[in-house]
């Protein structure tokens, strides 16, 4: 009997019948729900080169490819199996996620983001106005929440207390905002953020090799607004950046992004807590994020 080898490149041709074959264990049992995943040690960009604008970011769920942005004259740095922002000088930096995956949750507004992120010192971390240093957005903004938006997780210093806050627009100018502190040993390194929303509320939460720090609310409106257009943005956006690396403090881009998943729990329904779970145990045993 002959041996039949089955493989599935790290990348989306638009044939998710390819999804049969599974590239990272995230995907195992998801009913098609993750809507994107982006690995930086190796599996969605492979080079040790600094990443050059519009490179393919390889979707690890094969549903629709990101795309780095660079500005001319911008340098986003390979480091660590991910990318380091600290030699941003201005705003529009980042990963993009391609707008397919919001118009996937539009409807039931239920779903799940987990990343693996290294973040700023406590003296990096921001601390003057606007005292908000988005690291995952869906906004072309600069400040606030005019436009349709899925969520917006950031660096926070409100009312001079560092924490993590995951902000969810419901209307126009209208928001749901949760937080929590890092751990004091988590500041420089790296964490897990998580924010779900599902049938019974929503939930978020830190973990790192410090423990894990977490908590829920009320599930809250839907958002009013139709954000099924919007492309995502993984690093320095435009929202509030400008202004913060314009006026200070500019150390608070000294953050790296490693891993990213996105899912839609309407399709998954799976427990958002033991995804987050499993997956920060791989990532942890892989220990190739620093």
């Amino acid at each position: 009997m002959g041996l039949i080898l089955r493989t599935q490149l790290p990348f989306s041709t638009g044939d998710t019948s390819r999804r049969k074959f599974k590239v990272d264990p995230l995907l195992y049992g998801d009913t098609e729900g993750v809507r994107f995943t982006l690995d930086l040690e190796k599996f969605s960009y492979s080079g040790t080169a600094n990443p050059a604008n519009n490179a393919p970011m390889f979707d690890l769920s094969a549903n629709e490819n990101g795309v780095m942005k660079v500005r001319t004259g911008s340098t986003v740095t390979r480091a660590g199996n991910g990318f380091a922002f600290y030699g941003t000088a201005a705003a529009g930096d980042y990963v993009e996620i391609p707008a397919s995956v919001a118009a996937d949750i539009q409807a039931s507004q239920n779903f799940l983001i987990g990343m693996h992120v290294r973040l700023p010192t406590a003296a990096e971390w921001i601390s003057a106005a606007p005292s908000n240093a988005p690291i995952l957005t869906w906004t072309d903004a600069a400040t606030g929440w005019p436009t349709a938006e899925l969520l917006h997780v950031s660096m926070t210093a409100y009312g001079g207390v560092k924490r993590i806050n995951w902000t969810r627009q419901t209307a126009a100018n209208v928001v749901q905002d949760v937080g929590l502190p890092p751990a004091a040993a988590d500041f420089g390194g790296i964490v897990q953020l998580g924010y779900w929303r599902n049938s019974a509320g929503i939930g978020f939460r830190i973990k790192s090799e410090n423990g894990l720090i977490s908590a829920t609310d009320v599930r809250g409106a839907d958002n009013s607004l139709n954000f099924s257009a919007q492309k995502g943005k993984f690093g320095i956006g435009p929202s509030n950046w400008q202004s913060i690396l314009s006026g200070g403090p500019k150390t608070a881009s000294n953050f790296r992004i490693h891993r990213l998943f996105i899912e839609n729990l309407a399709r998954s329904n799976r427990d958002p807590t033991a995804v987050l779970d499993r997956d920060y145990a791989r990532a942890k045993t892989r220990t190739v994020f620093s």
